[in-house]
């Protein structure tokens, strides 16, 4: 009966803990996060169907995070040259 009364006990620390972290982070959020423009990289060459999906997404995104997105392309990107995959 003992261990059931402590388990019992545990359990709603363990739930009062939580209820009071989930309202900190809920406070801390900043509602005007993004600030400034993200700059989406894109690892292929200008042209092509990865740069053109991803420069759909970014006008579509832009739209919805009230801030531009504004796609740069790097291609290459990660790859040394003359490197096989």
């Amino acid at each position: 009966m003992k261990v059931k009364k402590a388990l019992f006990i545990l359990g709603l620390i363990v739930v009062w803990v939580f209820s009071f972290h989930a309202v900190d982070l809920a406070r801390a959020k900043d509602p005007d996060y993004p600030t400034r423009q993200i700059n989406l990289v894109i690892p292929m060459g200008a042209g092509g169907t990865t740069d053109i999906s991803s420069r759909a997404f970014a006008e579509v995104t832009t739209k919805y995070i009230g801030q531009p997105m504004i796609p740069v392309n790097k291609p290459g990107a990660g790859v040394r040259s003359g490197q096989r995959w």
